[in-house]
């Protein structure tokens, strides 16, 4: 998008954003170093609205809090004064529960009723559907146990990679969000990146810009593939290489490229480690024939996703090229591959910004039929 086309998308709410600001402090909730930073061109327009008249909120969710200088870099150099922090909601009460039993403990700055601008990117997510709307809410600012009451619904059918209707997890977040939106006044900025690029920009309210969003995000970033392959690499893209628990959504994204009895490498450096202090319990255990499912309240934090490796495993082979020690990727049930090239063959397939992006097989074969 070129800056006249950003400034247009902010036309319809740039009235409500002026009026909350100069009524109090609006708290901008931002994405945390697993998505891409698009502060600095989707801000762009209402930045003198907002200079000395917000505060900063990253939405680490479960993730690792950010530094100074990561959220400096998130925001593109934009409020440098601005009081900011990451998410603190653990210890908060509960405002009640959802329909499906997730209780609602917000950060506090989300709902003390102050005015909220809340900016999140939306790309393919493998158990959600899609990220970015209420998802920066639940789990982005939400406790801990929140996180983990909503994320065991990934385990029930409906959660996949572009799927909302009837996903147990979108409906869980989506609920939660709009209760904890409930009398105060909130602009929501919906940004879809391909690669690097600011492709399509939605402002309003959060289910309006969310779905706008959704709808771009279908068509920049779902690729088609003319039958399964035998071969599928994998690779994820910045920032999501960052670790092997952010890569793994490739995975998830990918799997149903593969063919049955196939290969899926997954190619990424994983420069800081796993990520996720239960990702080696969660692919160990895939790999253990004594493991079963979790109920709710047996359920911790990845759980799901050994679920989703379980079937995985069961139909396809997992391989890993990375700067992970051989013996650690080896012990996680993963074959190590020095070279991706190594795998090339004639049926094989490489998929770029795999995190992002999910493949769609033109017999019309959902991939994330599981």
């Amino acid at each position: 998008m070129v800056p006249s086309q950003v400034e247009e998308a902010w036309a319809g709410s740039l009235d409500l954003l002026e009026s909350m600001a100069s009524r109090g402090e609006v708290t901008v909730v931002v994405n945390d170093v697993t998505r891409p930073a698009v502060a600095a061109r989707a801000l762009a327009p209402v930045r003198s609205v907002l200079e000395g008249r917000c505060r900063v909120l990253v939405a680490t969710g479960a993730h690792r809090e950010v530094t100074c200088e990561e959220k400096d870099a998130l925001l593109g150099g934009m409020f440098p004064e601005a009081p900011w922090r990451c998410t603190r909601a653990d210890g908060e009460p509960s405002f009640g529960i959802t329909a499906r039993g997730t209780e609602m403990r917000f950060d506090p700055w989300v709902l003390q009723g102050g005015p909220l601008l809340v900016l999140g990117t939306v790309e393919p997510h493998y158990f959600a559907g899609f990220t970015g709307g209420r998802k920066s809410l639940l789990p982005g600012c939400a406790s801990r146990r929140s996180i983990e009451q909503n994320h065991y619904l990934a385990c029930l059918p409906g959660s996949a990679p572009c799927a909302l209707e009837g996903n147990p997890v979108h409906e869980d977040m989506l609920e939660a969000a709009l209760k904890a939106l409930e009398g105060g006044e909130s602009v929501f900025a919906s940004a879809v990146v391909q690669g690097d690029r600011l492709v399509h920009l939605s402002t309003g309210e959060m289910t309006a810009a969310f779905a706008a969003s959704v709808e771009e995000s279908r068509r920049a970033l779902c690729v088609t593939l003319d039958r399964p392959r035998s071969v599928v690499t994998a690779r994820p893209g910045a920032p999501l290489d960052c670790n092997l628990y952010q890569s793994m959504k490739a995975v998830y994204n990918c799997e149903r490229a593969v063919a049955d009895g196939g290969v899926l490498l997954l190619d990424s450096d994983c420069a800081e480690g796993l990520g996720a202090d239960f990702l080696a319990s969660s692919l160990r255990q895939a790999v253990d024939p004594a493991w079963n499912p979790p109920g709710r309240e047996g359920y911790r934090l990845g759980d799901h996703a050994t679920v989703r490796l379980v079937a995985i495993r069961s139909r396809i082979r997992l391989a890993l090229r990375s700067n992970l020690p051989r013996d650690l990727v080896e012990s996680l049930g993963l074959e190590p591959v020095d070279d991706a090239g190594s795998m090339c063959c004639a049926d094989a397939v490489t998929i770029l910004d795999a995190g992002t992006v999910v493949p769609l097989i033109r017999d019309g074969c959902a991939p994330w039929a599981i």
